[in-house]
């Protein structure tokens, strides 16, 4: 009886341990690779940046912003709000040399400290060549935050938000393409 006693205890104990692992764990957002761009869908609106790479977005479920900033960084920047959300993603670019110091500051600096969980990875074209770095992180709240910067300068990343809508954020990241080149 003593010994089932610790049977049934050690089973419980296990999956405990096991359910607290997999409840604790961060759910990575989705790789990707950087491909040329596909035709675009109807009802999608495509955002191209001033440095050659393009991102998709659905017109049902984002509504997108836009605008040229007088002062660095240069070329056109994007925010790509989630419908009925104050959740959103940011499309611009930013400098290597000065990245912490612009719209991307606390994606780069501040959130990697204070996460309870951070990862990154290589950003891979069709090729397998780098073409960029992608860095997730997850606070104590369980809230997930994203930056990715590409080797031409451009970048994307959004604030820590709940894993649901991190997820329809990573779409738009997911869906980074750059245009084919024109024959000479």
């Amino acid at each position: 009886m003593l010994a089932l006693v610790g049977l049934a205890i050690g089973i419980l104990l296990g999956f405990l341990v096991a359910s607290s692992f997999f409840l604790n764990s961060a759910t990575p957002p989705k790789a990707f690779v950087l491909r040329e761009c596909p035709t675009l869908s109807p009802g999608r609106t495509r955002m191209g940046t001033d440095f050659g790479l393009q991102f998709d977005a659905s017109d049902e479920d984002f509504a997108i912003r836009s605008g040229t900033p007088d002062m660095p960084p240069p070329g056109r920047t994007y925010v790509v709000r989630l419908k009925g959300s104050d959740a959103s993603l940011v499309i611009s670019w930013a400098d290597e040399a000065d990245e912490g110091a612009g719209v991307f500051g606390n994606l780069v600096f501040a959130y990697p400290v204070f996460s309870r969980r951070l990862a990154q990875r290589d950003i891979l074209n069709e090729k397998g060549g780098v073409v960029g770095i992608d860095k997730w992180g997850e606070l104590n709240s369980r809230e997930r935050w994203r930056y990715v910067r590409f080797l031409n300068g451009d970048a994307a990343g959004y604030e820590p938000i709940n894993t649901r809508e991190a997820t329809r954020l990573d779409e738009v990241i997911s869906s980074a393409c750059y245009l084919p080149r024109l024959p000479r």
